[in-house]
């Protein structure tokens, strides 16, 4: 049969190139798209970007014009509120301008960290630990914090105060006449610091930041009903908060006290409008006590899930949209908890964290692998926190030291310091990257005790301190002085590979003269409960330190009371240590202003706890930081005179500005 191409195959053919047409026209139409929606998305962060720099230049012209206005006479009720920041005003977020400033900063993105334990609750002043503490700085506004090069105070919340207290004579009352205080017998004076506020910041929810919520949150602090011990015990020599105006208020302390400006500097402050609630009855103050979450501020970012937030949820930060500051550069902050040393570092390697801490005993092996695909930092900052191993010296009752243990006798506890070779351990688990600590006084500061260095190992002299105590031997077996095997439980953090050596490495120092040592490795959570119960026999733990630190709560015979005491001050000498000669070198340190007068007090007490040894003092560890290689802006602050190395990451953690950001063309989670 012949084959005919007919008009209606004409037709098909036409009707199928018209297809093949129009699927061409919209492939070049969807390219044409992509295009524009890329080119769209540069515009809109070109928009984003001046609307930010117009946005400053706004608050500029409206700081000034509040000045100018109150100069004249205007009252400050009548000055609207302005959100100020511009480099002039603000010197706290001098370092984040900067980073601002740069061609690449962009905002977005969210920063992945992590804790080594879980944290327990986040509420203001109840909780305790380290890792709340990072939290809480994020959300809540101290009123000045320290510049981080200079370490010289600038204002945050506040924009101005006296730098050096005002002293007024103390009057009785009664006699009209001066006080005079029965411990010195000298004439006693309050000390009064005043501060007036910003005029432009307010909370995450819109409203104004007042001089009455700070007032508020001292009230609060001191409140008995509110469970926040550790914080009373550092407001309680405050005598009166007065509010002068809407932005101006007055700290009067009735006796001196060395750190009673960064006490008052540091507060965080409590919106009053929010935890108000929580004062109103004992049953809504236990409520409070019994939270976890809870935490509202005036800060660049805001909990997700504040109120309900509990132990089980992730930490999640969120952007305050409504931040008076300085945007910092990511949009979000995530905390994730991993108890293992090798699960938080194969999450690290995976991308699903942005920083990893890693211990000496493994950093080489890291560096390696990861060559030059992360950025790698090493410092030991100059308020490096230092471990130790404490020695329990009574058994509790009721909340009070009962009994004395093994450890009561100073001469043991030299003795066991004796037996540990910190160098060795230093060598083999740090490999050199810490510092042998001698006392609770960082070396590198005026604190310290310049004629004191660490006790070297001594195997002889351990054996003769323990003869005097009253030990004696069966064989290759020590006995306590009443006759028992001494032996004892070492309770450390479980997870740590750097802590799993150290421990083999005691227990090894302790078999040499007869004393048997057992590992008792304890989640954190688990090992902070046997803390504040004294349900241990000796333990290892770490404290934080500073430029200038307090050690009452620590070492004062009057802390030493467990959760349980009734009507008495509780605080954190876990180890029951008591000393009148360093109780009354604490007492006269704290009240004593004269910087000069207080080191020399200080270094008798360094020698006090040198001598007594209520914690053999392990070590000061440097900090290994990897970070991922999308993050820019991290660097080791350098001295703005000198250029030399401050030895401290820019990381705003510890109350100032986060400087870090992530590039648009890097940025990896949207949000």
């Amino acid at each position: 049969m012949e084959n005919r191409f007919t008009a209606k195959d004409f037709f098909l053919f036409l009707s199928l190139g018209a297809v093949l047409v129009l699927l061409v026209l919209m492939m070049f139409q969807y390219n044409h798209m992509d295009d524009r929606f890329a080119s769209l998305k540069s515009e809109v962060e070109e928009y984003r970007t001046d609307i930010d720099h117009l946005g400053r230049t706004l608050r500029s012209i409206n700081q000034r014009a509040i000045e100018y206005a109150v100069s004249v006479g205007a009252g400050e009720d009548t000055v609207a509120a302005g959100d100020i920041f511009d480099r002039e005003h603000a010197p706290a977020f001098r370092y984040l301008l900067e980073a601002h400033d740069r061609p690449d900063f962009a905002t977005g993105d969210t920063l992945r960290l992590s804790f080594t334990s879980r944290v327990e609750k986040v509420s203001p002043f109840t909780s305790v630990t380290a890792n709340a503490s990072e939290v809480q700085r994020w959300v809540q506004e101290p009123l000045a914090i320290r510049d981080p090069r200079t370490l010289e105070w600038t204002g945050l919340i506040a924009q101005d105060w006296n730098d050096d207290p005002i002293m007024e004579p103390l009057i009785d009352e009664e006699t009209g006449e001066q006080k005079i205080d029965e411990e010195t017998g000298e004439p006693r004076y309050s000390y009064t610091y005043e501060f007036q506020l910003r005029r432009d910041v307010h909370f995450s929810d819109g409203e104004p930041l007042t001089a009455h919520d700070v007032k508020f949150t001292y009230n609060f602090v001191m409140d008995d009903r509110i469970a926040a011990d550790r914080s009373r015990a550092s407001y309680r020599r405050i005598d009166h908060v007065e509010v002068l105006d809407s932005h101006t208020i007055r700290f009067r302390y009735d006796r001196p006290y060395f750190r009673a400006f960064e006490n008052i500097a540091g507060m965080l402050v409590l919106p009053e409008h929010y935890y108000g609630q929580f004062l109103e009855s004992r049953e809504k103050a236990e409520e409070y006590n019994d939270s976890t979450g809870h935490l509202v501020g005036t800060g660049p970012y805001v909990l997700d899930g504040q109120a309900d937030w509990n132990p089980g949820r992730a930490i999640i930060l969120n952007r305050n949209r409504r931040y008076w500051g300085v945007a910092p550069g990511p949009d979000r902050i995530e905390y994730e908890v991993f108890n293992e040393d090798t699960t938080r570092r194969t999450a690290f390697e995976n991308g699903e964290l942005d920083l990893y801490g890693a211990q000496p005993i493994e950093l080489e092996r890291l560096k390696e692998r990861y060559g030059d695909t992360k950025q790698f930092f090493r410092y030991l900052p100059p308020t490096a926190g230092y471990s130790y191993i404490g020695w329990k010296q009574y058994e509790y009752r009721n909340g009070r030291p009962h009994e004395p243990t093994v450890f009561a006798d100073k001469r043991v506890r030299q003795a066991m310091t004796y037996l540990i070779d910190r160098e060795r351990i230093r060598r083999r688990v740090y490999r050199g990257m810490a510092i042998v600590a001698d006392g609770p006084f960082h070396p590198a500061l005026a604190q310290h005790n310049p004629e004191i260095s660490p006790r070297e190992h001594d195997l002889e002299k351990a054996t003769e301190l323990l003869l005097e105590a009253g030990c004696s031997y069966e064989g290759r077996r020590l006995f306590t002085p009443d006759g028992e095997r001494f032996r004892f439980a070492l309770t450390i953090p479980a997870g740590s590979e750097t802590w799993g050596a150290i421990g083999n490495e005691l227990q090894q120092s302790f078999n040499e003269v007869g004393i048997s040592m057992e590992i008792e490795s304890l989640h954190f959570d688990v090992l902070v409960e046997r803390l504040e119960s004294r349900d241990f026999d000796a333990i290892t733990l770490g404290w934080t330190s500073g430029f200038e630190i307090d050690i009452l709560q620590m070492f004062h015979s009057t802390r030493v009371f467990s959760e349980d005491a009734e009507g008495e001050e509780k605080g954190e000498n876990f180890v029951a240590y008591r000393s009148e000669e360093l109780d009354e070198l604490i007492d006269r340190a704290r009240r004593t202003m004269d910087e000069d007068e207080r080191m020399k007090i200080w270094h008798e007490a360094h020698r006090v706890l040198y001598e007594d040894q209520p914690y053999t003092f392990l070590f000061r560890r440097e900090s290994l930081l990897f970070v991922d290689e999308r993050i820019e802006n991290v660097e080791i602050m350098t001295d703005p005179e000198t250029g030399e190395s401050l030895e401290r990451l820019n990381l705003g953690s510890a109350g100032t500005p986060l400087e870090w950001y992530v590039p648009r063309d890097r940025q990896r989670y949207g949000n």
